[in-house]
């Protein structure tokens, strides 16, 4: 389990918010592993996955436009690199039908803590010189 500390935050509501909703799905997945359950909540756990990551992503991207983010193009890359992980997950797990869940598990951990810690932290100068609060 992720418990949300202030080192994760960005000190943007918006983005602060949808970095909740990302441990909370990430959190999910790691009590059902914790505590098992049926093979549905793994994919109903990828679908919030895919949905939640491309509206942060999306919200990002917005900025990155509106502000002139010098470093959009790398971290765009980063947010489809994400996004297509997640899309091999779905795929093994709806089409292939196999568990995924632990692999799924060690990749959201890592990149949560990479892209938020790292890659996003990158751009708060930018936001907040822009008036993003």
């Amino acid at each position: 389990m992720i418990s949300w500390t202030t080192q994760y935050s960005v000190n943007i509501k918006e983005i602060d918010s949808q970095h909740n909703a990302i441990v909370a799905v990430i959190n999910e997945l790691a009590e059902f592993i914790d505590k098992g359950g049926e093979r549905e909540v793994i994919g109903t756990i990828i679908r919030k996955l895919i949905s939640i990551a491309g509206f942060h992503f999306a919200t990002e991207e917005k900025y990155f436009v509106l502000f002139k983010y010098e470093e959009a193009e790398v971290h765009i890359k980063l947010h489809r690199a994400m996004t297509a992980r997640l899309e091999d997950f779905r795929r093994d797990f709806f089409e292939n039908g196999k568990d995924v869940t632990a692999e799924l598990s060690n990749f959201t951990m890592v990149w949560l803590a990479d892209h938020v810690l790292n890659q996003d932290k990158k751009y708060v100068k930018c936001f907040s010189e822009h008036g993003l609060k």
